[in-house]
């Protein structure tokens, strides 16, 4: 997600499955990052999830979260239950590609990714017809699938394994 910060257009980058938000210069080198301590868990099946007070105001202000007026003390700071709201941040039906790779195919989101489009010689394209986002991006932690295609997904993973075993 492009937006202005610092006098500057940056990018804004979400990692779920790292709870990483990141800002990224027009060359693509990392400006700042608000790292897994900013946002204290992964955002739930509602969007909703803890972030540290020191980020509420920045991402209210991007219209990415927004506030629901439950607060809590942590070890170290207090934070601020927030919903993601901003439509690149929001669940929509989506969920983490890297999540999902490692619990359902057992593999790291880096070596799963690699068969969404079967752009590596031997590694078929088994995400042609499923519903997927921010494949355009280079960081696969980013990449998302419909939880309505996770089935077919690993069934033609498991296919392809037995294939090749």
């Amino acid at each position: 997600m492009k937006i202005e910060h610092a006098g500057q257009t940056m990018i804004l980058s979400y990692s779920g499955e790292n709870r990483i938000f990141a800002l990224y210069d027009a060359e693509g080198e990392m400006y700042d990052r608000l790292d897994p301590a900013g946002c204290r868990e992964r955002p739930d099946e509602h969007n909703v999830c803890w972030i540290d007070e020191a980020y509420v105001g920045l991402l209210t202000d991007l219209g990415i979260a927004e506030e629901t007026g439950e607060t809590k003390e942590f070890d170290e700071a207090s934070g601020s239950l927030m919903r993601i709201v901003h439509p690149d941040f929001h669940d929509g039906g989506y969920s983490s590609f890297g999540d999902f790779s490692r619990s359902r195919l057992g593999q790291q989101c880096q070596y799963g990714s690699r068969y969404i489009e079967g752009k590596i010689e031997r590694y078929p394209a088994l995400g042609e017809g499923l519903r997927f986002r921010n494949l355009d991006r280079s960081d696969y932690h980013a990449i998302r699938i419909h939880r309505d295609d996770m089935d077919e997904f690993e069934r033609r993973y498991r296919e392809h394994l037995s294939k090749t075993q």
